[in-house]
């Protein structure tokens, strides 16, 4: 039997099993028929592993590391058993669209340069996949193949614009020659790793994108019972580093020297936002109160201001009690404010995948 094209790699740990159910049924359900789907249980321990045994698809395997280990290096182990040309990553909560490998395969087509590709992503709020929040990109470029110094821009204020994980597709090759040697373990990066490996993709070549909703992207977090939703240090940590990969690459200075004034105010923009992150982490205990001061320290050297500087000194477990009270009204506020103007409410705007 010849090999695939497209090995698709779905990992996963103690996920709920109607929302594993529904990622692998997505993919199962391409209007593309060449590729076969890895799936790598991380000793799940709620049952959830159950749900494999109601598939018998001959292009779906089952995988297990040795033992449980961290999300970097469960999506590296199960890499390694990917048999196509082209490698996709893939959460265990998210959903692709029936004709998202038929969109972007052809991408590649007599283009050794593009080295990965992916499309619009689509955010829905836990339990309604037809109710979308907001599209990451709201179209902000067309279709077509973009190089390091065109795509730059929309990467590095590492935000959900930037998010490409959800629906990529990657030459495996370039995947190995990028992540090759651990790197995002030997970086210190424990959740974004689809920014960093962007970061080495574009050092070697261009990208590809398709201008239409491919992904969907499941938006929850500890409060609707996600199992790995304590990461706001993490994110941290992961933004500092991946700002000090992209300015200290020599392959992609001549791609940013033009914007270095957009730079600036991606990284202030970003620093802005994890403060406010941080005034909800103290106010949620979703962060260890060692961390805070670290958290300040990362968020200043990305971007320091007097008026950041001000807020974050009232980042603190004194503080908690206040920001506890007022975070529920800010929500339902901006909620009902800035977010119902940029319809982030679903407010008509369904999207439904259909096979």
């Amino acid at each position: 039997m010849a090999e695939p094209l497209v090995s698709i790699i779905l990992g996963f740990y103690n996920q709920r099993p109607d929302f594993l159910r529904a990622t692998i049924r997505s993919v199962l359900a391409q209007t593309y028929q060449n590729f076969d789907l890895v799936v790598s249980d991380n000793h799940s321990t709620n049952g959830s592993s159950k749900v494999l045994d109601e598939f018998s698809d001959p292009r779906m395997r089952v995988i297990r590391p040795p033992q449980h280990v961290a999300m970097v290096p469960h999506f590296a182990f199960a890499a390694q058993h990917a048999k196509g040309e082209f490698i996709s990553f893939l959460a265990s909560d998210d959903l692709v669209s029936p004709d998202w490998l038929e969109a972007l395969v052809p991408m590649f087509d007599d283009r050794p340069d593009v080295v990965f590709g992916f499309g619009e992503i689509a955010n829905f709020p836990f339990e309604d996949p037809d109710q979308i929040r907001f599209l990451c990109r709201e179209g902000m470029f067309p279709t077509g193949i973009y190089s390091a110094e065109q795509l730059l821009p929309l990467i590095f204020p590492f935000n959900r614009a930037s998010s490409w994980m959800v629906g990529d597709l990657i030459r495996i090759d370039a995947y190995r020659q990028t992540a090759g040697n651990n790197f995002l373990e030997k970086a210190g990066i424990a959740y974004s790793g689809d920014h960093a490996l962007s970061l080495r993709l574009l050092e070697i070549g261009s990208a590809a994108y398709v201008n239409k909703v491919v992904a969907k992207h499941r938006s929850w977090g500890t409060e609707e019972g996600k199992v790995d939703g304590l990461r706001y240090a993490a994110s941290v940590s992961d933004a500092v580093k991946l700002y000090e990969m992209l300015e200290r690459s020599s392959k992609l200075a001549f791609a940013l020297a033009n914007h270095h004034a957009a730079l600036g105010v991606a990284k202030r923009n970003k620093a802005r936002m994890l403060t406010l992150g941080l005034f909800e982490a103290i106010a949620t205990k979703t962060i260890e109160p060692l961390k805070i001061s670290e958290a300040k320290v990362g968020i200043l050297t990305i971007y320091s201001s007097p008026s950041l500087r001000t807020a974050l000194a009232f980042c603190n477990t004194t503080l908690a009690p206040a920001w506890r009270a007022v975070l529920s009204p800010a929500k339902k506020a901006y909620a009902a404010g800035i977010g119902r103007a940029l319809n982030w409410q679903g407010v008509d705007r369904k999207l439904t995948f259909r096979s």
